[in-house]
């Protein structure tokens, strides 16, 4: 998934994650956002084990 950085006209900094944006009043805060982010997104994910038995017919 495409993570962005980047500065908008008005000198705020935003992090944009698909359609999502989030802002920030400092470069630093962003950064330090979009690294925690990057880091819960790559992380490894185990998929929940549902095991549905349907009735013999």
């Amino acid at each position: 998934m495409m993570m962005q950085l980047e500065q908008s006209r008005d000198g705020r900094w935003s992090v944009q994650l698909g359609f999502c944006e989030v802002y920030f009043g400092r470069k630093n805060d962003a950064e330090t956002y979009m690294n925690k982010l990057r880091e819960r997104v790559e992380a490894p994910h185990a998929l929940p084990a549902f095991v549905t038995l349907l009735p013999k017919r």
